[in-house]
């Protein structure tokens, strides 16, 4: 009700609570289900931890569409890399309408999230993303939402400390998952006890101004462009081989619109690409630094090291 009052719309997810893993029931779904401020209901939170039964999730699904058809389902998945656990994202395609997937790789814990190098986190995470929107495009075509990390992982760590990404890492995340075909982002965090910072006790993501500012700036840019990410074109590019950049082109009302992006955290890279095209270029966001040209075709420049860079070609 208070949301209704404020504007907000709700992905409703009921359960057992934190930690016990059974987020995911359907059985209060007859009292909220027209209710204004439902937007979708939530079937499953980490659908593939090892702790829920695909076929559960199944039947909750089956619950919902008979109950209120027209009302999305939506359930979150993550590329696991615990020991033991062999579900794969990609296995939980078949279940609800819209499919999340988790991106956490800043300063991990663990094997769950993250099991590569540091200086590997974005590429890798990339790579994941890929992998399960291969799938996804092939089999399914459902909706995805990216869920970028705004969080740290202090709280399972042994000295309860931990890095939080920086707004560089975030705004990377953050577009791997519009170059990769996300339809919407939802940014998840939650408060810990463990000290992120000596001035930060107890974390919230607004006590974190760079963090937070970069969210903010963030959705406005996305919400600039949400009809190209909507309705328009996308070809993600295939550059070289093991190449740390990532382009996608998006063909929308009569003009081309580019993400580039350099997953290496500490280099910059430098990029040289036949778009085939013609045209003047411009950086759409001015606050931001733009640093590749259009010449005979040719995209030329140097990304600096996690940055992303957006453009329009008229």
């Amino acid at each position: 009700d208070q949301c209704q009052r404020k504007g907000l719309k709700i992905i409703a997810q009921f359960g057992d609570g934190f930690g016990k893993f059974g987020m995911g029931d359907v059985s209060a779904l007859p009292i909220y289900m027209n209710h204004p401020a439902l937007l979708g209901w939530s079937i499953a939170d980490d659908a593939n931890n090892g702790k829920n039964d695909i076929e559960i999730i199944r039947k909750r699904q089956e619950v919902v569409k008979s109950t209120k058809p027209d009302l999305q389902t939506f359930l979150s998945v993550y590329q696991n890399y615990e020991k033991g656990i062999s579900l794969a994202p990609q296995e939980f395609l078949g279940t609800g309408d819209v499919i999340s997937f988790e991106m956490y790789p800043i300063d991990s814990w663990g094997q769950a999230m993250g099991a590569f190098k540091k200086e590997e986190e974005l590429l890798e995470t990339e790579r994941e993303l890929d992998a399960f929107q291969a799938v996804n495009f092939k089999k399914f075509n459902k909706i995805l939402v990216a869920i970028p990390q705004t969080f740290t992982w202090a709280s399972y760590s042994k000295d309860k400390k931990a890095r939080l990404l920086d707004a560089d890492e975030l705004r990377n995340l953050t577009y791997t998952g519009m170059i990769n075909g996300a339809k919407g982002v939802l940014n998840y965090t939650f408060g810990q006890k463990g000290n992120v910072a000596k001035d930060i006790p107890n974390y919230k993501m607004t006590s974190t101004p760079n963090l937070w500012n970069e969210a903010c700036a963030i959705a406005q840019e996305i919400n600039r462009l949400k009809d190209v990410y909507l309705h328009g074109i996308r070809s993600k590019i295939n550059l070289e081989k093991d190449n740390w950049l990532r382009l996608a082109v998006w063909k929308y009302n009569k003009k081309t619109y580019l993400i580039i992006s350099n997953l290496h955290k500490t280099s910059s890279q430098n990029l040289n690409y036949n778009l085939l095209t013609s045209g003047k270029i411009t950086n759409i966001f001015k606050q931001r630094n733009a640093s590749v040209a259009l010449k005979g075709g040719f995209l030329k420049g140097n990304i600096p090291a996690k940055q992303v860079q957006i453009y329009q070609i008229d």
